[in-house]
């Protein structure tokens, strides 16, 4: 088949595997428009698997799948999106391995046509890497709906663009945990129940949505911070608004805290790691230090100015007292 993008037409042999004889996918590609290719869900099915472990599907899984089996509507439309990568002349799933799976398995229908991206790749490690990059859009967008359902569920209406999207969950585990994990990964916790979460600090997130709260200021690390710091010391309110409201103080080169988490922000903004899970672990501690320095500047003024980039901190005990406030203290879903 031919792959049409911006005027340049290439060939893309969507699925070289055996299960697919290449005489059989002509009247398989429905439409190519494009970035997208419509295609029959044999053709995507025919597509490699990247390692043995993805697509693997867990018994919670199986019972998605089998109850998907039943359904139809939206549920349904939501299968109909997968992405493949073409590497030498391979194709790989890089969104929907579990639906392929499931679907490989007899454990749901598939629909009657799939709506695929192609990516032409370099390398196996870069089809990781994007594969990577659409699970983890994934899981920011079913977080992002779970803290909007808890916003209705406790009356929230949330109107600063940075809370109104619900894409705090980033935060929420800082927060709660000292750390931004997946729940697969992490050997004792529980996934945090973000619904009950975000009713825990209802009262910090409405002030700062009431600051405006900018996303250009308040990156996870720094929301994080200020949830903690509200919640641990209700004077914490006065600092807070000095840094949504861009008023930190710089005195010969020296910055107060609030100014100090202000460029900890200009300099997240400039660069392209910000985004990264830790890096914004990084820039909770560095926060953290901030808000120490303002918290102990009644007694240190002096040492209240800092010259240069924060410095990390040790995030546990500002998590255990915000902890220890909320009466968390055993909770593992928390």
């Amino acid at each position: 088949m031919r792959h049409m993008t911006r005027g340049h037409a290439r060939t893309v042999a969507i699925a070289t595997h055996p299960r697919v004889d290449a005489s059989d996918l002509a009247p398989l590609i429905h439409a190519d428009d494009g970035d997208i290719v419509t295609v029959s869900p044999k053709v995507f099915l025919a597509c490699s698997f990247l390692n043995a472990a993805q697509g693997k599907l867990k018994k919670a899984d199986r019972a998605f799948w089998s109850d998907m089996a039943t359904r139809r509507g939206k549920l349904r439309r939501q299968t109909a999106f997968a992405a493949v990568g073409i590497v030498g002349g391979e194709a790989y799933i890089l969104d929907g391995a579990k639906r392929a799976r499931a679907w490989r398995e007899g454990l749901s229908k598939a629909p009657d046509e799939l709506y695929v991206t192609v990516h032409q790749l370099m390398s196996l490690a870069q089809a990781e890497t994007i594969a990577a990059a659409y699970q983890a859009s994934q899981r920011v967008e079913r977080s992002a709906d779970a803290v909007k359902g808890a916003y209705d569920a406790f009356d929230m209406k949330m109107t600063s663009h940075r809370l109104a999207r619900g894409a705090i969950g980033s935060a929420i585990y800082l927060a709660f945990r000292g750390s931004v994990f997946e729940d697969d990964n992490h050997p004792t916790a529980a996934p945090i129940n973000l619904r009950e979460a975000v009713g825990l600090i209802k009262g910090e997130l409405v002030f700062l949505d009431k600051l405006g709260c900018s996303s250009r200021t308040f990156y996870s690390g720094i929301l994080a911070m200020a949830i903690i710091a509200l919640a641990v010391d209700p004077d914490a309110k006065e600092f807070i608004e000095r840094i949504a409201a861009k008023r930190g103080n710089k005195v010969d080169g020296m910055m107060d805290p609030a100014e100090s988490v202000l460029h900890l922000a200009l300099i997240t903004e400039l660069k392209e790691p910000g985004r990264g899970a830790a890096y914004q672990a990084e820039l909770f501690s560095r926060a953290l230090r901030g808000f120490d320095k303002w918290r102990n500047a009644k007694k240190m003024p002096a040492r209240a100015y800092t010259k240069g980039v924060l410095t990390a901190i040790d995030p546990e005990p500002f998590v255990r007292e915000f902890r220890a406030v909320k009466g968390i203290e055993d909770r593992i879903d928390l």
